[in-house]
């Protein structure tokens, strides 16, 4: 009987272990989903921003928060190419 018990205990830690990964990885996503949403969210907030000035000259654009310059305006990084490198908006240079 003894190692009846011992072979159920197993089974049941088994058990017990796949239970904890599938709510950790459950866990997991949705915190990812949660942290990409207020990504989303912040970006939408840094363009209104930037929109909601009237003078769209000279605005910083990109930078780690991958800031958006509005229509009509280009963002001139200055020859910068490091990853979070942040420019200021430039007026687009229409070519006919």
């Amino acid at each position: 009987m003894r190692i009846k018990r011992s072979k159920d205990f197993k089974e049941w830690k088994i058990e017990h272990n796949k239970v904890l990964f599938y709510i950790i990885l459950f866990l997991i996503v949705i915190l990812l989903f949660i942290v990409f949403q207020i990504r989303h969210l912040n970006k939408e907030k840094a363009s209104e921003i930037n929109n909601a000035t009237d003078n769209n000259e000279n605005k910083m654009c990109g930078g780690i928060a991958g800031i958006i310059c509005p229509e009509g305006y280009t963002c001139d990084m200055q020859g910068k190419t490091y990853p979070d490198a942040s420019g200021i908006c430039v007026e687009k240079i229409s070519k006919k």
